[in-house]
């Protein structure tokens, strides 16, 4: 419960971010620091919540396990991070997945704030169609769009049937 709670503040956050117009807005140009490439993430983890450095900016990841009953599994994650070097946007976001494993059902729900305000939200889904020893085929489906800020757009749809053969291990 305490999980949903914190993954539904993080979700009005994000979109709560108001939208900056940039033609009108002031613009100070900072010399920007080159980016670290290839910089290997530091984490640290304490319980179910992860701190950490990518790239040099510091974020903080949260997964908690809501349900897991018998073959259904609901879980949770939030994140949060913010460049503050570049003086970069508060990025927030988090995602909510169920999974049935016999019948390798899921599905999945997000929400992330984008840079220069808007929100992005998606959904996604996989259903299990045959299988049959280490042959399976699978129907996939997704959805996602952007509301406001510069990268409003119109709706993302898609969807894919994918199949595939797991070869036994020997030894």
């Amino acid at each position: 419960m305490k999980g949903l709670v914190i993954f539904c503040v993080i979700l009005v956050t994000a979109t709560a971010v108001p939208f900056i117009d940039r033609n009108t807005a002031k613009i100070d140009f900072v010399q920007r620091r080159p980016k670290r490439e290839n910089q290997p993430p530091a984490a640290v983890s304490i319980g179910n919540t992860k701190y950490g450095l990518k790239d040099g900016v510091p974020y903080v990841q949260h997964q908690v396990n809501l349900a897991n009953s018998n073959d259904h599994k609901l879980d949770a994650n939030a994140y949060a991070s913010k460049d503050f070097h570049n003086n970069g946007p508060l990025n927030v976001g988090g995602d909510l997945k169920y999974s049935h494993q016999p019948s390798g059902a899921g599905l999945s729900i997000s929400g992330q704030s984008l840079p220069g305000g808007g929100t992005k939200v998606g959904a996604a889904g996989v259903w299990n169609l045959y299988k049959n020893g280490g042959f399976g085929v699978d129907l996939k489906g997704g959805y996602s769009q952007n509301f406001g800020g510069p990268g409003a757009g119109a709706p993302i749809y898609g969807v894919e049937i994918q199949g595939g053969y797991a070869f036994p291990r020997r030894g």
